[in-house]
């Protein structure tokens, strides 16, 4: 079994438990957060942004946008707000 077969089986299964115990979940207070880090191997960025609940902990959203020039070129935040409702 290679790493990348383990990793889908496993996304597969939390994204099975996420459906069975995540349908309705109560996120009081949202924080959005983006990190900017270099890739020196690659000679790229990679932008990360990520929306958790502060009291919860969960995380309901989780983008990484490799190789982008700007944040103002693609903000995954317009779309947070229909996934979140």
């Amino acid at each position: 079994m290679t790493i990348r077969t383990w990793l889908c089986r496993n996304g597969m299964h939390g994204h099975k438990l996420n459906k069975r115990f995540l349908v309705e979940p109560e996120l009081m207070h949202v924080q959005l957060d983006e990190l900017w880090a270099y890739v020196k191997e690659r000679g790229q960025g990679l932008w990360v942004w990520v929306a958790s609940d502060a009291t919860s902990k969960l995380v309901p959203a989780l983008y990484v946008q490799v190789g982008g020039q700007g944040v103002h070129r693609s903000r995954p935040y317009a779309g947070l707000a229909l996934r979140l409702s």
